[in-house]
């Protein structure tokens, strides 16, 4: 098998994603019957509706199948994968094993009835432990025993759930563990340009997430104290440097704060990221040219492989943030706006 089937894989896949005449047209629906017909019947979502019924479809219907389709598209990649890298191809479904764990801890004491595990069947079958037995856990020592034999374990033992939970601690401690998890995984499988472009993909969506908190504090809790906003930011996996950031933080205005920003980001228009766009916009724009860039000059499978399913996951957004603003009766040209796309 060919070294870059996966890479041309992914490449005609993102050659098939939904362009700006058809996003118009989207936003412009009526009614969220008429943008499941339109994908049902004019898009290359045809076969995750094929069974859909328009006329009856609840919208968390249709952020179910799009949130499918996402983990059926990267699962058809990955069967060009080679299984001795199956540590960096699997990350993703990492990812959601920590949301899962997270949102169980965060709703066992307080609202039980409302924790569900809306996974995948292709997910639930590859995850490190069996996401949907969380569904009859019921109290945090028997999550402690549930999760004892998982990876997660030191993290879940380290918690004293007899005091109130600092959810923004924990949820770092989380992720912290799941970046340096995937950069191991970087490091390990792959090596020269095919190791550099990975890091580099990785680290700048880290800088991206660094700099969305970091203007989020700066708009709506300007008297936070730096330090403290420092210390919430993932500085270890930053290209950005502390110096840098603590630079940021000085700035007198948004408006300069949004000055300085963009002169440390590459591939974006400088033009979109201003405040008078949300900074989850502006991330998002940036996100998605780095991954095109880096998807249209690689010939390397993992990569290509990232990049897409960056891209892939800024679609499906896109169709539902559609759909949002439809029930809410925004109009076509405010939905618009907030899609990402070329």
């Amino acid at each position: 098998m060919s070294s870059n089937v996966l890479s041309t894989k992914a490449k005609a896949r993102y050659g098939n994603r939904i362009l700006q005449d058809a996003y118009m047209e989207l936003a412009r629906k009526q009614t969220i019957g008429d943008v499941v017909t339109y994908l049902k019947q004019k898009s290359s979502y045809s076969e995750a509706f094929q069974d859909a019924n328009p006329r009856i479809i609840h919208r968390q219907e249709v952020e179910s199948i799009l949130n499918q389709e996402y983990y059926r598209r990267c699962a058809g990649l990955l069967r060009f994968a080679p299984k001795e890298k199956k540590q960096f191809y699997y990350m993703e479904i990492m990812g959601i094993e920590i949301n899962v764990i997270l949102e169980k801890i965060a709703t066992i004491t307080t609202m039980p009835e409302a924790f569900q595990v809306n996974v995948s069947q292709y997910v639930a079958d590859h995850a490190s432990f069996d996401l949907r037995g969380l569904i009859n856990v019921d109290t945090h020592k028997e999550l402690v025993a549930f999760l004892k034999n998982t990876k997660y374990s030191f993290l879940i033992e380290g918690i004293d759930f007899e005091m109130p939970i600092n959810f923004n601690k924990l949820n770092k401690e989380f992720m912290e563990f799941y970046y340096r998890t995937y950069f191991k995984a970087i490091k390990k499988n792959f090596s020269n340009k095919t190791k550099s472009d990975l890091l580099e993909i990785l680290s700048m969506s880290i800088d991206l997430r660094n700099l969305a908190k970091l203007v989020r504090y700066k708009t709506y809790f300007p008297d936070e104290a730096n330090e403290v906003i420092l210390q919430s930011l993932f500085l270890k996996y930053s290209r950005i440097s502390k110096e840098s950031y603590q630079e940021l933080l000085e700035a007198k205005s948004i408006e300069a704060l949004y000055s300085m920003i963009k002169e440390r980001i590459r591939y974006s228009d400088a033009s979109q990221l201003a405040p008078d766009t949300s900074i989850e916009e502006s991330v998002a724009f940036v996100r998605y040219h780095m991954c095109r860039h880096f998807l249209y000059l690689t010939s390397d499978d993992a990569v290509a492989y990232l990049a897409y399913t960056m891209l892939a996951k800024i679609e499906i957004d896109n169709l539902i943030h559609i759909i949002e603003g439809i029930r809410y009766g925004r109009d076509g040209a405010s939905i618009e706006s907030l899609l990402i796309y070329s």
